[in-house]
């Protein structure tokens, strides 16, 4: 044992380092913790960096490099470049039109993001409804180009599903499961074909994580 590391009112830990993490707190801000050849942690607070009142964010962000991205209730995605000792929002952007909000469409589930490196594409699970229902599941897959932030494919799922990943080969399949259900559900991610199902892969799955 080392060092105990305090972090009041921040959650979960996102590595941006060998040895260093951030963490998210309450007011939207940043804990940055970078640690040195001791063990000793050195912390800095950044000022608030989300607006969790007006428009909360989900703590399943995923990551391409230094970028983090978190997704909102509403569907508003918001790119955090962070690194050991500095953190810098850049331009947020909707995965909906003003047409698709008003009709209720927003992101849900568990696990609602995926994202492709290779080909800089985020997958997000659809559903329409409204903001209390950001946990819900959905049946529709919605595409993005990351380097354009303009969605280039939809397809619909065979069932429901809470939580989405991408294996990360040059052909990456995607992978859906619901938190109610036990199957594994096993897609083509460029053209959303179902190829299998897994049966019985466990009880309650919620966070999927490919090497």
């Amino acid at each position: 044992f080392v060092r105990e590391i305090e972090t009041p009112g921040c959650a979960l830990v996102y590595p941006t380092g060998p040895r260093s993490f951030f963490t998210v707190c309450g007011d939207g801000s940043l804990s940055l913790v970078d640690l040195d050849d001791s063990g000793a942690a050195h912390q800095k607070r950044t000022q608030p960096l989300f607006n969790m009142a007006a428009d909360p964010v989900t703590e399943k962000a995923v990551r391409i490099g230094r970028v983090w991205y978190f997704v909102s209730f509403a569907g508003r995605i918001y790119p955090l470049t962070v690194g050991p000792q500095q953190a810098a929002m850049g331009q947020s952007w909707w995965l909906t039109s003003d047409a698709e909000r008003k009709a209720g469409w927003r992101p849900g589930g568990i696990q609602q993001l995926a994202v492709n490196s290779q080909k800089s594409r985020l997958y997000a699970i659809m559903h329409r409804g409204g903001v209390e229902t950001h946990k819900d599941p959905g049946k529709d897959v919605w595409v993005f180009d990351l380097s354009t932030q303009q969605r280039v494919q939809q397809f619909t799922l065979k069932n429901l599903a809470s939580s989405i990943q991408l294996s990360s080969d040059s052909q990456p399949l995607l992978y859906s499961i619901f938190i109610d259900g036990t199957d594994l559900d096993i897609y083509d991610a460029a053209s959303g074909k179902l190829l299998r199902s897994v049966a019985h892969v466990g009880t309650t799955p919620t966070i999927m994580v490919t090497p």
